[in-house]
């Protein structure tokens, strides 16, 4: 695995999770840049409409992926408020995961 430029000084393992950060945040924005494009021409037939649900469900699967790997990031300090600021923003997709909707 090659190191990144800026990411000198870092454990092995740690390169490993910040390649595994960067994969889940790289398909939430494919998928939010296609939801996007969808919504905006409000393609209708039925392929859309599952490629919608689709590129929705990516986003909330990989938030809920990003949460955790952030809270299982060795040496990321948790109480950090850049790192609790992107834990809290991830966090809003466990309710969507399991079907918590609220009236």
């Amino acid at each position: 695995m090659q190191e990144q430029p800026g990411l000198q000084g870092i454990s092995p393992i740690q390169q490993v999770y910040v390649d595994a950060v960067k994969a889940p945040l790289d398909m939430i924005e494919v998928a939010y840049e296609r939801l996007r494009d969808r919504l905006a021409r409000q393609v209708e037939d039925e392929r859309a409409k599952a490629e919608t649900l689709s590129d929705a469900w990516t986003i909330i699967d990989n938030a809920y992926r990003l949460n955790t790997l952030l809270r299982q990031f060795p040496g990321l300090k948790q109480r950090d408020e850049i790192v609790r600021s992107a834990i809290d923003v991830f966090k809003v997709a466990e309710p969507f995961r399991h079907a918590e909707f609220s009236t």
